[in-house]
């Protein structure tokens, strides 16, 4: 099953202090995060993360940090090694970088783009028309990315969703259910689960799952 993983590889990647440590140009990132800039696609944001090019999980990431010459932001970074950045473009006209602190060092460690929703928006949980709005947004992405060659773009088949561990799966949506416990809901199966189904779901993560 392919998922909305994308690998970008025009990220300038300057000499590092320590060993274990990345200084990366903010303004790479933005040339990205502007493309969510828009309110048909407003659900959806990447979250960054840095992939081991041998087991291909997660690298752990200690510190995350915005650095510019007058202050310096610190970067969340969530229980799966993933951070997400704000879209500033006063912080590319600022030349800030984006410095890392990896368990790995920097070369065993390809950067990873995954496009989901933002959590904020699933934090009480999840209903039918949320699902409708967050399928709709992945759709608009895709479309959008192709433009005119849209045709030759990958498609959504639908979305995917990672249920915290405490979430108990209902008897009646165990037939969307993946060998690893993710939720995979195709574009026609969404309009048809019950809201107080899906309201028992605890969400931690939303994402698209693609055609084959």
């Amino acid at each position: 099953m392919k998922y909305v993983i994308l690998i970008l590889s025009v990220f300038i990647i300057h000499g590092a202090n320590a060993e274990h440590s990345l200084k990366l140009e903010y303004s790479s990132f933005y040339s990205h995060l502007k493309k969510l800039d828009k309110e048909e696609l407003s659900n959806l944001e990447f979250a960054f993360g840095f992939a081991n090019v041998h087991t291909k999980s997660l690298c752990d990431i200690h510190k995350a940090t915005i650095v510019t010459d007058k202050k310096n932001i610190d970067v969340s970074v969530d229980a799966e090694n993933r951070f997400t950045l704000p879209t500033e473009k006063a912080l590319k006209l600022a030349h800030a970088q984006v410095h890392l602190e990896l368990e790995q060092a920097p070369n065993q460690c390809d950067l990873s783009v995954l496009l989901q929703v933002k959590p904020a928006l699933f934090e009480s949980g999840v209903n039918l028309e949320k699902l409708k709005s967050y399928d709709e947004s992945f759709i608009a992405f895709f479309d959008k990315m192709g433009g005119l060659f849209s045709f030759m773009m990958p498609k959504p088949k639908g979305i995917r969703l990672v249920l915290e561990s405490s979430s108990k799966m209902p008897a009646s949506m165990q037939q969307y259910t993946s060998s690893t416990g993710e939720m995979l809901l195709e574009h026609d199966v969404i309009g048809r689960l019950p809201n107080d189904v899906l309201s028992q779901l605890k969400v931690s993560r939303i994402t698209a799952f693609m055609q084959n």
